[in-house]
């Protein structure tokens, strides 16, 4: 259920940008930082680095197994690549508020 709340804020933001949807999350936070402990670190493994992977490999090699990959060059063309600077992200991003804690910490802002 985590993954999948954490898949909506992440989907929303993306597309109505933040605090416009869920704007009160520190319900969500104080659960996922109680179960991160249970749970543990979680695993560790090698990830893929691929380039020019066509549609179908992707498709029937990492999408459909739920196996990571890193796609190099996929979004060089993109916009969004072609203007990364620091005038770019404070244009999208300079009054984002963004937390930082240490997830192996006893004590949480949330």
């Amino acid at each position: 259920m985590q993954r999948f709340k954490f898949a909506v804020f992440l989907i929303s933001d993306h597309f109505f940008g933040k605090k416009k949807l869920f704007k009160n999350r520190s319900n969500y936070y104080k659960e996922l930082f109680e179960t991160l402990p249970k749970n543990g670190l979680g695993k560790i493994m090698p990830i893929e680095r691929r380039k020019n992977l066509s549609v179908k490999e992707f498709r029937d090699t990492y999408l459909k197994r739920g196996t990571p990959v890193v796609l190099e060059g996929a979004a060089k063309e993109w916009d969004c690549v072609k203007n990364w600077s620091l005038d770019y992200f404070d244009k999208l991003h300079g009054d984002d508020e963004i937390i930082l804690f240490d997830a192996l910490s006893k004590e949480t802002p949330f």
